[in-house]
């Protein structure tokens, strides 16, 4: 992203030099480094879960204490910085090379926020399985925040889990791609809000549809709901309000472009909502099942906002339509339906034949 961001600069040369003077000039914008450190965190974030894999099951059982295997997961997960590090290194380097300098600080500021981060990351996501289960059993039920959220909420969030950031950071590149028209070409204000409403509409499409493909995939539609005492349009809206709400944010950024905009991309939120909801009933059981209807539905939604903004009433007034067609979906479920797990028949010792 950052390659081709620079690439449609007029003078990528230039840019790449502003660049480097906002990361290690004399002005000092710490407000630059604290974007990167929040940056760095959700890389983090992301890498967490597959460095833990390494250190669950018979590993945990060879003869090395607490403190070592943190320190092992800290290292592990601080090298999965390496690379934006090294680059920071080199923006930095070529900031000293000019003729202004850089200040001292810069170099030794990038390393340090990537230990920092994945420092603070390790707690929070690297927890022994072990520990969790203790944890678990001696827990009488959920508390705090978790408790004042509805069960459905509560499942959908143990669910997703961190793949929740994973969305947003995907759905950050049609926005940054906004930002970018929006910055550097003068355009009539109307023109320049068309993109910006374009933007943010696809970036609340990609964030709706991964997470509609994770929820899809690790806690689909259970047929045999449809004999608890809670009809199918109350299961629809619920899905539907937990993904409306998990892609809300990426609206709150896409008003630091043009609130307007924001405004009318969120207007083509709900339809989209339940769209992905309905997408989790009729999907079948591929793995993006449920993503690409939802792109493709979204992908229209973003044209039609784009061109006429008028369009996001139209797609309010269709919500009741949509929900009643994804609560007949949701009817329709086959309660003896039998629905293949995707995973690879070598770790299942189900699986095994003699």
């Amino acid at each position: 992203m950052a390659t081709v961001g620079i690439g449609l600069q007029a003078d990528p040369g230039a840019s790449l030099a502003g660049l480097a003077d906002a990361l290690a000039g004399a002005g000092r914008p710490r407000a630059v480094w604290i974007v990167i450190a929040i940056a760095f965190a959700g890389c983090a974030f992301w890498a967490a879960p597959r460095i833990v894999a390494g250190d669950r099951g018979w590993i945990a059982h060879l003869p090395a204490s607490r403190r070592s295997r943190f320190l092992a997961l800290w290292g592990a997960l601080a090298a999965t910085l390496l690379p934006p590090t090294i680059l920071l290194l080199a923006l930095a380097a070529l900031q000293a090379a000019s003729p202004e300098g850089a200040v001292w600080w810069s170099f030794a500021a990038a390393p340090l926020l990537a230990i920092a981060a994945s420092g603070a990351v390790v707690p929070i996501v690297a927890v022994p399985a072990r520990r969790r289960t203790r944890v678990a059993s001696r827990a009488s039920g959920p508390s705090g925040l978790a408790a004042a959220l509805p069960f459905d909420a509560r499942i959908a969030g143990r669910a997703l889990g961190s793949r929740i950031l994973s969305a947003w950071i995907s759905a950050i590149i049609p926005l940054a791609a906004a930002w970018l028209f929006v910055r550097n070409n003068e355009l009539p204000a109307a023109l320049e809000r068309r993109g910006a409403v374009l933007g943010a509409s696809l970036a609340l499409t990609i964030a709706v549809g991964l997470l509609a493909e994770e929820l899809a995939a690790r806690r689909p539609a259970w047929p045999w709901a449809r004999s608890l005492p809670v009809g199918s349009p109350r299961r629809v809206r619920a899905d539907a309000i937990i993904l409306g709400t998990l892609a809300l944010p990426l609206a709150t950024i896409a008003a630091a472009i043009d609130p307007l905009a924001a405004l009318i991309a969120a207007a083509g939120l709900p339809l989209l909502a339940v769209r992905a909801s309905a997408a989790l009933r009729h999907g079948g059981d591929g793995r993006t099942a449920a993503l690409a209807p939802v792109l493709a539905e979204g992908a229209g939604i973003a044209a039609a906002l784009t061109l006429l903004p008028a369009c996001g009433l139209l797609g309010l007034i269709s919500v009741p339509l949509a929900l009643r067609a994804a609560s007949n979906d949701d009817r329709a479920l086959r309660v003896s339906r039998w629905s293949e797990r995707h995973h690879q028949a070598a770790g299942d010792s189900l699986s095994w034949t003699d």
